[in-house]
């Protein structure tokens, strides 16, 4: 029997995985308070004046005492102050530091620990709020930060970054060559260009765990293709879990995963996408796309680029409804603003999911698409795809091959398709429809060593 905290491997399920990490930021916050020294009693002012040196003095006297260092509420005008090894800065929300300069308002260098909780960060907008880099064990907590080109940025932390609020930066998190991050209840709104960056300089595991936040409003001010845009990026960083986010109003993706082995994305909702809601891109081998609700985008879900060695992905259990051919007036009234693009053929169009290469595509509902709905394979890049299962409700058409001279197998089998108004299962080649419909007719002889289309329902 499997125990209901984990999978009959012993692996830990998403549930379990995700209640850990919430036990353990309930835990984090109390244990800093205990016997706060009050900011007062060591030199510092709220009273309009340069407080940097005051508050570097403060915090390097209250870790040296392995006490917390509490704020009074008030504006603190600071630029580059440096927590000390071990330090602790709290506070209420009405406590604010207010930058005064291009540096970042808070830094972490090379230090085991350091704790941020509780108060205000507020920047002019060109400049970093907080920075930290080498700190094995960083906590940010319940902090309200607004008004910085990146208004938190990472480099090989660990820890865990909970329960803030993000609002009005170009980027809201960015995290490089984390050692354990987790990054869960957090609120990120009106980014100019990305939600929660998790990146790695060089491809390899990363581990992070991206849970239970909710990102909205994200617009894509630099351009670019795909680059900018998005509620959640995740970039060569291997081993990442997105899961249980909300995700809306989003001017590309929002999840994005570009050459990320072994990345699971569960149980996240996702509503009004200028592109595709969910990509799993280039050099990626190993992914999970599972349980996600999709609702208004262009496309739904795509594991592409098998002319990168992108491969072996199972699509499962997700929900796509309502997904227009771009541009839509619906969708340019509602999402953030966006550079124009210059499409190629299958990018102008629509599609609810698509997987090139090592994929299983089953389980899956689509609903109100105004182009096809699942793509397998584009030209002579598709090998090894399993479709089985799926319900297809109002679309132009349902399933449709790629048959041009090259492509590997592909299994389409016990779909059950409704309402597709131009062919419920058409081979191509690359954008051009070239078989009559295989859910009402045989498979063409030359086709039958590589394509297998079974047992499906087409009305």
């Amino acid at each position: 029997m499997r125990a209901s905290g984990g999978s009959e491997s012993g692996a830990p399920s998403r549930r379990a995985v995700v209640a850990g990490a919430l036990a353990g930021i309930a835990a984090a916050p109390a244990a800093a308070l205990a016997q706060p020294i009050a900011s007062e009693t060591l030199g510092l002012r709220p009273d309009g004046s340069d407080q940097t040196d005051a508050l570097a003095r403060a915090l390097a006297r209250a870790a040296e005492a392995g006490r917390p260092l509490a704020l009074h509420p008030g504006d603190y005008r600071v630029a580059g102050v440096a927590m000390a090894p071990g330090g602790t800065l709290v506070g209420p929300r009405s406590a604010r530091l207010v930058g005064i300069g291009s540096a970042p308002l808070l830094t972490a260098q090379s230090v085991p620990q350091a704790r941020i909780l509780g108060i205000s960060l507020l920047g002019d907008g060109g400049s970093v709020l907080i920075e930290a880099e080498g700190v094995r064990e960083l906590v940010l907590d319940d902090l309200a930060l607004s008004g910085g080109s990146i208004l938190v940025r990472l480099v090989g932390c660990g820890g865990q970054v909970t329960r803030s609020r993000f609002e009005a930066g170009g980027v809201g998190l960015m995290s490089t060559d984390a050692t354990g991050l987790l990054v869960v209840g957090n609120v990120v709104e009106d980014m100019e260009d990305n939600g929660i960056l998790i990146w790695r300089s060089q491809k390899g595991h990363d581990g992070s765990i991206v849970a239970h936040n909710r990102v909205r409003r994200v617009g894509s001010r630099s351009g670019g293709q795909g680059q900018n845009g998005n509620a959640i990026n995740v970039f060569r960083a291997g081993g990442v879990r997105v899961c249980d986010n909300v995700l809306t109003d989003l001017a590309f993706s929002g999840v994005r995963a570009n050459s990320a082995d072994g990345v699971g994305i569960e149980g996240n909702t996702i509503e009004r996408c200028g592109e595709t809601a969910i990509f799993v891109e280039f050099a990626f081998a190993g992914a999970v796309v599972a349980g996600n609700l999709i609702d208004t985008a262009q496309n739904g879900i795509s594991a592409a680029n098998l002319d990168h060695e992108g491969r072996a992905s199972a699509i499962t259990g997700n929900v796509v409804r309502n997904l227009h051919k771009r541009p839509s007036p619906r969708a340019d009234a509602v999402l953030p603003a966006r550079p124009p693009i210059d499409d190629d053929e299958r990018g102008a169009g629509s599609y609810g999911i698509f997987a090139e290469a090592d994929a299983t595509v089953s389980g899956n509902t689509l609903e109100n698409l105004e182009g096809l709905g699942i793509g397998i394979g584009w030209g002579p890049f598709l090998r090894t795809i399993s479709v089985v299962g799926n319900v297809i409700a109002g679309c132009e058409y349902g399933i449709v091959p790629s048959v041009a001279e090259g492509t590997g197998a592909a299994l389409v089998a016990s779909n059950l398709i409704s309402g597709a108004r131009a062919g419920a299962i058409v081979g191509a080649e690359w954008g051009r429809m070239v078989t009559a419909d295989l859910a009402r007719a045989e498979v063409p002889a030359p086709l039958r060593a590589r394509l297998m289309v079974n047992g499906n329902m087409a009305t």
